[in-house]
């Protein structure tokens, strides 16, 4: 009797933890496709401003890049954002598509502040090529040095961001699935290669392709499992 008590509560613990309420639902899987449209922004992002002045350009050519290229320039920063948008969604579904368990729910917390801190980074970028744009249109040098300099460093928080997305992405994943087994040794090698020193700079074009196939892996998920014939506690109960 103690027995079948045990296996009954067994069976109710384990129907919580598969419940409905646990386990993504369709539209969450389907903005998991989001992340497919931020690896295509931040890649035309970055692809508008490749010619930009690197961190030894002169004022002169700082401030001459900025009004023969503000068109392209300011595409760029709207690009950012809506890239960062689109970041902030897919990393909602995907943290839903791994948080199956409350363990799971905890760690997954390291893929939303690590999403948090890769957001920030974009707009931090998009904040400095804007503040360029100005300081290119009122021919500041000074301010076109100083802003140049920041702007070559806003890859800390890009490749900090990064890192903690695809390590918690790949912990979790290898803790409690949601993932192919695959895809989340992929993340946690990624998460590593983004703060290898010079390793990283293939971290940000892997980064995109990892986010690509993510969005991917989500949207094309099997539907929810259905959900188990709820347990009678009564039931328990009177077995005691």
């Amino acid at each position: 009797m103690v027995r079948t008590r045990a296996t009954l509560l067994a069976a109710a613990e384990l129907q919580m933890e598969a419940s409905p309420m646990n386990s993504p639902s369709r539209f969450s899987r389907r903005l998991g496709a989001l992340g497919v449209v931020f690896g295509v922004l931040f890649a035309a992002a970055s692809a508008l401003v490749l010619g930009a002045p690197s961190a030894g350009a002169s004022a002169a050519r700082v401030i001459a890049y900025g009004n023969t290229h503000f068109a392209t320039a300011t595409a760029s920063v709207f690009l950012l954002m809506l890239a960062a948008i689109a970041l902030v969604f897919f990393l909602g579904s995907l943290r839903q598509a791994l948080a199956t368990t409350s363990e799971l729910r905890v760690i997954g917390s390291i893929v939303t502040v690590g999403g948090a801190v890769l957001a920030g980074g974009m707009l931090v970028q998009a904040l400095v090529i804007n503040a360029l744009l100005d300081v290119a249109h009122y021919h500041s040098a000074a301010a076109a040095k100083a802003l140049l300099m920041i702007a070559s460093n806003t890859w800390i928080p890009l490749v900090t961001g990064l890192s903690a997305v695809t390590l918690g992405t790949g912990v979790t994943a290898l803790r409690g699935g949601g993932l192919p087994r695959w895809l989340a040794w992929a993340s946690i090698v990624l998460g590593v290669l983004a703060v290898a020193g010079p390793l990283g700079e293939v971290a940000g074009p892997l980064g995109l392709l990892w986010a690509v196939i993510v969005g991917i892996t989500l949207f094309r998920s099997a539907d929810p499992a259905q959900p188990t014939p709820p347990v009678d506690r009564a039931t328990v109960t009177a077995a005691h």
